[in-house]
């Protein structure tokens, strides 16, 4: 694969000087050593240069662009297509957004398999262009080369635990920013200790915080939303490459469904653009207003409006009003067999002795995700319900997905930089998928269900006639039982 680095990553990579360590430079560190030894191209693009020669300390350009001869530079790289300029616009009063602009230009016309970015206007503007799967983070990047290295895979992500805020180690080095941000931090976690709040912690590899969440419910027309309100009153993980925000909020998704609150909101410092971004991934949206202190407030609700309901589609309701939550009005359904051992990689939260213990990886314990097979099925749409059939030890549907968008190839890096970082299968497993036609599918995972439909019951429903052995659509009379029971 060739991977695209934006200055933003080489400048962390480079550190000069003690005072130049930034945060990113250990998450930069760790993209280079996942990277290293598998084969893939690291890249720059020759605009680089332009950004390094606009720094005015001499001393440190021109040590930089010694040090820039260390990386390999992209060869004849294609200019801003026209197509591509009518969804970017021109270029804004930015002195970078020329170099964005061509950056992303790499991505589309394929020069480049990925890009990876630190900068929010790139992100948004890859948004624009379609290609945001393609145009990743250093903490996507980061597990996506782990999964694909079988030694990095081997390693688990932690589990997520639920605690009670006056378990919460206040010295914990977590806190530090929210302390920058909040000078009355401590007075307000005191306050949280006493009412008894709910949090989630995740620990990492020596027993300090990897991430947490705390939360409050309220009632009444708090932020005007009405209901029943969950407060999202503190988000953070130190997420190096681990896929702990989704697990994170994944756990948070699941508390608000069953304890049945009408919507949650959060209040981030636009400061905090990637923080924003990722949550905007799920359906939060910005309310007009700011609050006393400048944050945005980010809400997301759970409840519909019947003309709403009517309007939407199925993967925009998902996305908006779930994961939980599905509509099924109009959607097809499909039986989708997988394999025991893939099927522990993708939905490790239903293992019989586990519950949000990790897979294999990060990605088994997402909301988004990415399934392979060798099915000739062609007409799979987005919104399409897919019921998770396992076979082999058990031959029962547990899970519920709704597709995304799905890619047939038989071309290796075609897959990858498709399931990005969303795979939870290795460089090997997916050359091997890649030598016949392949079909990718991105779907995200709606829920599991609470008691497994098994063989027995799907063949007596007229679902299925033997074991599937690849996706099958479910006819109508299947459906209208199936629609009772998944609601």
């Amino acid at each position: 694969m060739k991977v695209l680095l934006d200055t933003n990553i080489l400048i962390p990579a480079e550190p000069l000087s003690g005072p130049e360590l930034n945060k990113n430079t250990k998450r930069v560190v760790a993209l280079l050593k996942a990277v290293s030894g598998q084969g893939h191209d690291l890249l720059l693009h020759p605009s680089v240069r332009n950004d390094l020669n606009s720094d005015r300390d001499e001393n440190r350009k021109q040590t930089r662009l010694i040090l820039l001869k260390k990386y390999k530079i992209l060869k004849d790289p294609p200019s801003v297509a026209q197509q591509l300029r009518r969804r970017l616009g021109p270029p804004g009063r930015r002195s970078n957004d020329h170099v964005d602009d061509v950056l992303i230009g790499a991505v589309y016309e394929n020069a480049v398999d990925i890009l990876v970015s630190e900068d929010d206007g790139v992100h948004k503007k890859a948004q624009r262009a379609g290609l945001h799967d393609r145009v990743v983070t250093l903490d996507e990047a980061i597990r996506m080369f782990r999964a694909l290295s079988p030694k990095e895979s081997d390693r688990p992500p932690p589990a997520v635990r639920h605690i009670m805020c006056y378990e919460i180690d206040p010295n914990d080095p977590i806190f530090k920013s929210f302390r920058e941000d909040y000078p009355d931090f401590d007075l307000w976690l005191a306050k949280c200790s006493t009412q008894k709040r709910d949090a989630w912690v995740v620990f990492d590899d020596i027993g300090k915080y990897a991430g947490i969440c705390i939360v409050k419910p309220e009632t009444g027309g708090e932020r005007s939303l009405g209901g029943i309100v969950l407060k999202i009153c503190s988000f953070k993980v130190v997420d190096i490459g681990r896929g702990l925000s989704e697990l994170l909020l994944k756990t948070v998704f699941d508390f608000i469904h069953q304890e049945g609150f009408d919507h949650t909101y959060v209040e981030v410092f636009p400061k905090h653009a990637g923080l924003i971004r990722f949550l905007e991934n799920f359906g939060f949206y910005p309310q007009r207003n700011r609050t006393e202190k400048g944050e945005i407030v980010l809400v997301k609700d759970f409840v519909c409006s019947p003309e709403e309901y009517k309007r939407i589609n199925a993967l925009e309701y998902n996305i908006k009003y779930g994961p939980n939550n599905l509509k099924i009005e109009s959607a097809r359904f499909f039986i989708v067999p997988v394999k025991s051992v893939y099927h522990k990689l993708l939905f490790p939260d239903v293992e019989h002795q586990l519950s949000l213990l990790p897979g294999r990886n990060a990605f088994g314990n997402a909301i988004r995700k990415a399934y392979l097979c060798r099915s000739p099925t062609k007409d799979l749409p987005s919104g399409s319900i897919l019921l998770f059939y396992r076979s082999g030890d058990e031959k029962a549907v547990r899970c519920i997905g709704i597709v995304e968008k799905t890619l047939r190839s038989d071309e290796a890096n075609e897959i990858i930089r498709f399931v990005g970082p969303r795979t939870v299968y290795t460089t090997d497993e997916i050359v091997a998928f890649s030598r016949k036609s392949t079909l990718g599918i991105l779907f995200r995972y709606v829920h599991p269900l609470a008691t497994p439909l098994s063989f027995g019951e799907l063949r007596s429903h007229e679902i299925i006639e033997g074991p599937p052995r690849s996706i099958v659509q479910i006819g109508d009379r299947g459906v209208k039982w199936l629609s009772r029971l998944i609601k």
